[in-house]
Order: structure tokens, then C-alpha cells, then sequence
């Protein structure tokens, strides 16, 4: 009879058991799922980063191109159209090789790539004047790119010996921060 007595007093003791393990469960796949939910975060968070680096560099890349083609960066026509307009010194690069004076194609908000965008970047220029410039001086560039939820900046400075000779990239770099910027300021 004692044996019985035992085994009664023990009855529930296998459900509360299985409770507490499967609450152990329920703990513990909630924390992986949290933690799979930050990953995915953090994952889409350095894709977007890194096509917004990649998206700034192509307007850098864009920037040099329409300013090789540009004969004479001092005469406000083509992509220097708006160079010297408004206050800060800055002005969007012009994507018209036509222009001038004015600007019907600002690189503001370009699509890259334009047949399946993934992004957008804004290229601004201003004049700079430095004993590496020659004649026509040197061009600051700024091309911010955005994709996703990320924006990263590429700066650099263009100079040419005089106008129609080539192109030459003094040094260019990704600006980390917004006070942290190339001998443009």
C-alpha cells in the first residue's frame, strides 16, 4: 500500500515536467528567431550600404566622364552649366553637354542603372583654385548615392593643365562623416 501511496503523490509530476521543458522550447526559439530577424536586418542593411557606396562611385565615375567632355570648365556651358549658381559654392553637376547657363538634366537624382535601377545618386561640384590646379583651376566632386535605406558619399577633385587637355584625379575618397570632407570647404 505504500507504493501506491507514492505513485498517487507523483500523479502530475510528468505534466508539470513536459510544461516546464516545453516553456524551456518556446524560450529558446523565440530567442533564435530574434536573433534571425536582427541578422536579416543587419544583412539587408550592409547590402543596401554597399550598393549605395557602389551608386556613389558611378556618379563620381559620371562626373569625370561629362567633365572630360566638357572643353572649358570656366565658361558655365555643358557640365559646368551651373557652376557659380546659388550660394554655397555648390552646384549639381549638368548631365546636358548642351547647356548653358542653364540645365535641363541636373545630376540630382539620377538612376543607376537606368534600364534597372537599384539606386540613385546626386554629383555637386564647385570650383577650386591650388597650386596642383592648373589654369582653369580644379573641380570638388560630391556624389552621394542612396539605395535602400543607406547613403554613402564619394568625394573628390579633378584638375586639368589647361582646357581640352585630359582629365587627372588628384585623389578621391569616401567621406565618412559630414564635417569630414577633402580641401574643399
Amino acid at each position: 500500500m505504500k507504493g501506491a501511496r507514492v505513485l498517487g503523490e507523483q500523479a502530475g509530476a510528468g505534466l508539470v515536467f513536459a510544461l516546464v521543458v516545453m516553456l524551456l522550447v518556446a524560450i529558446a526559439a523565440q530567442a533564435a528567431l530574434a536573433v534571425l530577424a536582427y541578422e536579416a536586418r543587419a544583412a539587408a542593411t550592409a547590402r543596401d550600404a554597399v550598393a549605395a557606396f557602389q551608386v556613389a562611385e558611378a556618379g563620381f565615375e559620371r562626373a569625370v566622364f561629362e567633365l572630360a567632355r566638357d572643353p572649358d570648365w570656366t565658361d558655365r556651358r555643358g557640365a559646368t552649366a551651373l557652376l557659380g549658381v546659388g550660394g554655397t559654392g555648390w552646384a549639381p553637376l549638368c548631365l546636358d553637354p548642351g547647356s548653358d547657363g542653364s540645365c535641363t538634366q541636373p545630376a540630382d537624382s539620377t538612376s543607376f542603372p537606368a534600364a534597372n535601377p537599384f539606386g540613385t545618386f546626386a554629383v555637386s561640384l564647385k570650383a577650386r583654385a591650388g597650386s596642383e590646379c592648373g589654369e582653369e583651376g580644379c573641380v570638388c566632386i560630391r556624389s552621394t548615392g542612396r539605395a535602400g535605406s543607406a547613403a554613402r558619399r564619394v568625394e573628390g577633385i579633378l584638375a586639368r593643365a589647361a582646357p581640352g587637355e585630359p582629365v587627372r584625379v588628384l585623389g578621391w575618397r569616401e567621406v565618412v562623416a559630414e564635417y569630414d570632407s577633402m580641401r574643399c570647404d
